[in-house]
């Protein structure tokens, strides 16, 4: 694969993120818009148009600042990275969270039914994905350890805009 994301290959992005089940938000802080507040998700779906969807509480503090500025998701394994740009938007549809609701007790809301709950959809604008060529000494040092070398891999950044 080149690392290329673009309009003319649909459903790429999902194919690259069905081995995931969780990432990071990163938002503006709404009290100091140039510093970022990371929070982890649980991913619910990555649709056919490569949207990202996700559960948050209806009102909690990281949803109001992810709904007024763009947002990224991070991903990462020893051999992939992934970051996302795009718009968030909420979706309150109690049939589309009932559809999607996922077992887990990290998920920041009780059940598909508490009024709390609210589903988060990204569009992705703008995908940048790296393929490492060994794994990263950052990977590798969430892991406990470092490379054998102790350098990072290196990298080939490619950038898209998607539709």
């Amino acid at each position: 694969m080149d690392g290329r994301i673009t309009p003319q290959r649909p459903g790429e992005l999902r194919a690259l993120l069905a081995r995931f089940d969780a990432a990071l938000l990163l938002t503006r802080r709404e009290d100091d818009p140039l510093r970022l507040r990371g929070r982890p998700i649980r991913i619910a779906e990555v649709d056919a148009s490569d949207q990202v969807w996700f559960f948050a509480p209806v009102d909690c503090d990281s949803l109001r600042e992810a709904l007024s500025h763009d947002a990224y998701l991070v991903w990462q394994t020893d051999e992939l990275q992934v970051v996302i740009e795009g718009a968030l938007d909420a979706c309150r549809d109690r049939d589309r969270i009932a559809s999607l609701w996922i077992d887990d007790e990290d998920l920041p809301v009780p059940g598909p039914s508490d009024p709390s709950a609210c589903l988060v959809c990204m569009k992705p604008r703008a995908a940048d994905i790296w393929q490492l060529a060994r794994p990263s000494a950052a990977s590798a040092a969430m892991r406990g350890g470092l490379s054998p070398s102790g350098e990072a891999a290196p990298r080939q950044p490619a950038r898209s805009t998607l539709p």
